[in-house]
């Protein structure tokens, strides 16, 4: 099957709105789009490949976005790999492959360290089988039931109720909204490094929901999807954490939201302080694809608000 392939930028983002459509079934704007991938402010922009079809239409599309990683006291250039799609008749080729060298190599190029991915199970064995990409480890997830009615799942039903929830719950959230700037990583330690969130980090990530909250006294990075995620928090004593997912939960409620989710990476201070009080299910999968970084992918740690979907 023909195809051609050309790099994303602002003037064909749009054109990906139909593929997000087929194959991931999620609605998006040009909006979205070109604020996910202009990430000036980290470097490099618009880091990804399209595919057309002979008629021009969008049947796959591989991209990245790059963020700073710091271990002790190195920084460096990343860049996570994100929405990779690909039209249902052109699954069998090799076009996935084909995207997949040219990001490898456009990463490479703009001076990316290494990249990382959070896969699903089927593109998981792709990574590791063809990709040569590294297994690096599997995030813990603490889920937290709420006893409400589920207000989120039905007003979003329809376009019309939909609206009238989403304004309600940014009300609801923006006064709660801190006004402290941004939480320390909790990852980074003297062992481990992570994303290097600064404040243009935390506005960059609004462009999909994301919020700082003050809870408890303490600040708490959230996002409202399937239930009301954790991206991170400041570490707290037991008490306070125990009193401060309360309060989460009190907010949950009221949003008729009816869970609470965490994700993080194995042995980070937010790991165990969670199973301290909960149990943890097998979460996503981090891989890593090695460009001789001067950081060791192996020292990064992450926790649900790094994910591109936060």
């Amino acid at each position: 099957m023909d195809y051609s392939i050309v790099q994303l930028a602002r003037e064909n983002a749009k054109d990906l709105i139909p593929l997000f459509d087929i194959v991931f079934h999620k609605r998006v704007t040009e909006e979205y789009i070109v604020k996910k991938y202009n990430t000036s402010i980290f470097g490099p922009s618009f880091l990804g490949f399209i595919a057309y079809d002979g008629l021009k239409h969008a049947v796959g599309f591989y991209g990245a976005v790059p963020c700073n990683v710091i271990y002790r006291d190195e920084t460096t250039l990343a860049a996570q790999t994100t929405d990779l799609m690909i039209y249902p008749l052109y699954r069998k080729t090799k076009l996935f492959y084909e995207l997949a060298m040219r990001l490898h190599e456009l990463a490479k190029n703009r001076s990316s360290g290494f990249l990382f991915a959070f896969p699903n199970e089927i593109s998981l064995h792709i990574h590791n089988d063809k990709l040569q990409w590294n297994y690096m480890e599997r995030l813990n997830v603490y889920t937290i039931p709420v006893n409400t009615l589920p207000l989120h799942t039905i007003f979003r039903r329809f376009s019309s109720t939909k609206k009238l929830y989403d304004k309600f719950a940014s009300s609801f959230l923006q006064k709660r909204t801190s006004t402290r700037g941004s939480i320390h990583n909790s990852v980074i330690d003297e062992y481990t490094g992570g994303i290097l969130r600064d404040a243009d980090y935390y506005d960059y990530k609004k462009y999909n929901g994301a919020t700082i909250l003050d809870v408890n006294g303490y600040r708490v990075w959230v996002n409202v999807k399937n239930g009301l995620w954790i991206g991170d928090m400041e570490v707290m004593p037991e008490r306070e954490f125990r009193e401060t997912i309360r309060a989460l939960q009190k907010i949950a409620f009221f949003m008729g939201l009816q869970k609470i989710e965490f994700q993080t990476s194995p042995g980070s201070r937010l790991d165990r302080l969670f199973s301290r009080f909960f149990n943890s299910t097998p979460g996503f999968p981090v891989m890593c694809l090695d460009f001789n970084s001067v950081i060791p992918p192996g020292r990064i740690k992450f926790t649900l608000g790094d994910i591109d979907i936060f």
